[in-house]
């Protein structure tokens, strides 16, 4: 979870796993305003009587242990037609969980736009082009999943020209943007694009 907390006013569904769940009740999280709980509840927290009544009827028990907790909360949220998808805590703060929740996503990219936010910025897969909007001077890194061709750019400080990128060979991290506007686009191949911090930044 990162350290600032998201503005949530402006959600239409909220929802969270069981082990989230622990962090929003240590960040004193209105847990009114959640919609969906799921997971296995193999790490649930103590709850008071106040908060059991709250949260009883937004649980969706899903104890099939041969998927994460992350695949069931996004196989329910597809169910709910919810096709926008901001994510935080993603990470889950440990190295192999933000592995696997990475493909989880990447298998659900096509039917649900998945953003992660972290304290750093954001990071999505993309279609085959995007273009940013309000972009100068943040961090850009292309990393292929596992791999991306032809990849061009423009409005970056080390421009992109028909670029293959592969995750056994050659990555294309630490980039910037130097013009307001930056436009990315490729051939073949899926695409993970991570975006620095800057307020207000807009994607198309």
């Amino acid at each position: 979870m990162p350290h600032q907390f998201p503005d949530t006013e402006d959600y239409a569904f909220i929802a969270c796993t069981d082990g989230a769940l622990n962090k929003l009740i240590r960040r004193k999280f209105d847990l009114q305003k959640i919609d969906l709980i799921s997971g296995d509840f193999d790490s649930y927290p103590p709850l008071s009587p106040e908060q059991k009544a709250i949260i009883e009827n937004k649980i969706i028990h899903t104890p099939d242990q041969d998927k994460t907790d992350f695949h069931k909360a996004l196989e329910i949220i597809k169910n709910e037609k919810i096709t926008e998808l901001d994510i935080y805590g993603g990470s889950g703060e440990e190295m192999d969980h933000f592995l696997g929740n990475l493909t989880t996503a990447f298998q659900f990219k096509d039917e649900i736009n998945l953003v992660f936010h972290d304290d750093y910025g954001k990071y999505f897969f993309i279609s085959k082009e995007i273009v940013l909007y309000d972009i100068k001077n943040c961090n850009i890194s292309i990393y292929p999943f596992p791999e991306v061709k032809n990849v061009q750019s423009k409005g970056l400080q080390w421009e992109l020209k028909n670029h293959h990128f592969s995750i056994t060979q050659r990555i294309g991290t630490r980039n910037r943007a130097i013009e307001d506007t930056v436009k990315i686009q490729y051939e073949t191949g899926n695409l993970l694009l991570f975006v620095g911090n800057k307020s207000e930044t807009k994607l198309q």
